[in-house]
């Protein structure tokens, strides 16, 4: 039972992971690993020129669009703050406040209910 247990565990990881390959200039060459993905960020910038040959569903899309609408619109000065920084050092700032605002919208949901 353990086995079967492991099995499907390993199998729903696996499947779940695909959603952080990324690919595009800001991601290693070859590099499609869910870590490695899920600590580079997503650059909202990169999703346009990518987006039709790497795998992304239009859902997909839709919510990266939306992730980007709040960061920015919880953090204005973001986008300023970036373009003085270095692409890995704005690549970690927005991954830092995408988190920041997911949260806060995880948080703002539980207050209504």
């Amino acid at each position: 039972m353990k086995r079967i247990m492991i099995l499907g565990l390993l199998a729903c990881g696996s499947a779940s992971s695909a959603q952080f390959i990324v690919s595009g200039p800001y991601i290693a060459p070859g590099s499609t690993s869910s870590q490695f993905a899920a600590y580079q960020g997503i650059s909202p910038q990169a999703l346009g020129f990518a987006a039709a040959s790497d795998g992304i569903t239009p859902t997909m899309r839709r919510q990266r669009e939306e992730r980007a609408r709040q960061v920015y619109a919880m953090f204005p000065e973001l986008r300023d703050e970036m373009a003085r920084a270095s692409p890995d050092r704005a690549r970690y700032m927005y991954a830092k406040a995408e988190h920041k605002a997911i949260w806060a919208n995880v948080q703002a949901k539980r207050m209504v209910d």
